[in-house]
C-alpha cells in the first residue's frame, strides 16, 4: 500500500479543514465592510432611540392602537 492509502482519512480531514478555513476567512472579509456602504450607524440608532416615548400613560401617536 502507498502512503496515501495508509493515511487517506488524515489527508481528507486536512483538505476539509483547509476548505473550512478558507470559507470562514471569506465570510469574515465579507462581514467587515465599512458601515458607510448603507449599513446602520451609531447615529442612526441613537436618533431612533431618542424618538421612542417611554411614557406608558400617553397613547401612541399615529397608527392604530393594536399592539404588534
Amino acid at each position: 500500500m502507498s502512503w496515501f492509502q495508509d493515511h487517506l482519512w488524515a489527508v481528507l480531514a486536512g483538505i476539509f479543514a483547509l476548505v473550512v478555513m478558507i470559507v470562514v476567512w471569506l465570510l469574515r472579509r465579507a462581514g467587515a465592510e465599512p458601515a458607510a456602504s448603507g449599513g446602520i450607524t451609531e447615529d442612526m440608532v441613537r436618533e431612533r432611540l431618542q424618538g421612542i416615548n417611554l411614557d406608558l400613560d400617553e397613547p401612541p401617536q399615529g397608527g392604530s392602537n393594536t399592539p404588534r
